[in-house]
């Protein structure tokens, strides 16, 4: 019976454990979409180059957009708290704010939305706040490469699509990208943490059974001592029934009012 509870033991500490690994997520994966494979969107810096049309600046003819995806930037100086920022020399513009979670679903891929950034003059003379719109379609041969140990900052592959709304000051850019192909989920990884506890904990009742008879059997016995621990197993009803007994009674044996007789 010591050997049963030490057993019993570890079980529970297996599943406490395991379902501590399953539901304690890290805080790094509130930046996520179900079904794609955007992590190679959010290890590193990336940073494409833009022509002068899309250049927020005054008589610049060209300037670089840095973008980070589920983080900051992170350059002192530069757009330092913005996930999107238009650099040109030494001139910068925050085109987004980080968000959280910036990622959403599209028809033919995924968004990341980005706003609340610098404010801005337009030629009409009406100030917005600039903001930015990425689209990745799927394509399945546009592979962006996963970055080096030591790169911090990456360059992008260049944009199907640029185009900018002087009206409502957004940039919106679009990219191919192979990772926003909507990837077929396994019925395993649709389990939630509790229903994985109960199939967990129905194999280990299995393979209890299972093992135990077999070593039973090894040392000879027969009939119903073959169950391991058999007789716990055929008192449990009646612990059980007096357990429903006990609660229900509120704890209180029942007092007879008999006495013997002199």
């Amino acid at each position: 019976m010591a050997r049963f509870c030490r057993l019993l033991g570890y079980l529970l500490v297996f599943i406490i454990e395991l379902h501590r690994s399953l539901c304690d997520q890290p805080s790094t994966l509130l930046c996520a979409i179900d079904g794609y494979d955007y992590l190679n969107l959010t290890t590193v810096n990336w940073f494409i180059d833009l022509d002068q049309q899309y250049c927020l600046f005054k008589n610049q003819t060209q300037c670089t957009l840095e973008l980070a995806i589920c983080h900051t930037i992170g350059n002192p100086g530069l757009c330092e708290s913005s996930s999107v920022c238009s650099v040109s020399g030494k001139e910068y513009l925050s085109l987004g704010a980080y968000r959280e979670n910036p990622l959403g679903p599209l028809v033919e891929g995924f968004q990341a939305v980005f706003s609340d950034g610098s404010q801005y003059i337009t030629d009409s003379g009406f100030p917005c706040l600039l903001q930015t719109h990425l689209a990745f379609i799927c394509s399945k041969s546009t592979i962006w490469e996963s970055p080096g140990s030591s790169e911090l900052r990456k360059k992008a592959p260049v944009p199907k699509l640029v185009s900018y709304n002087n009206k409502t000051c957004q940039l919106s850019l679009t990219f191919d990208y192979a990772g926003a192909c909507k990837r077929e989920m396994s019925a395993i990884a649709n389990l939630s943490p509790g229903t994985i506890l109960v199939v967990i904990f129905f194999v280990a009742v299995i393979l209890y059974f299972v093992f135990g008879a077999m070593i039973n059997l090894a040392r000879g016995y027969v009939g119903s001592d073959v169950v391991p621990h058999g007789r716990f197993w055929s008192m449990l009803p009646i612990y059980i029934f007096d357990g429903f007994q006990f609660v229900f009674s509120c704890g209180r044996l029942p007092v007879t009012s008999t006495y013997e007789q002199i």
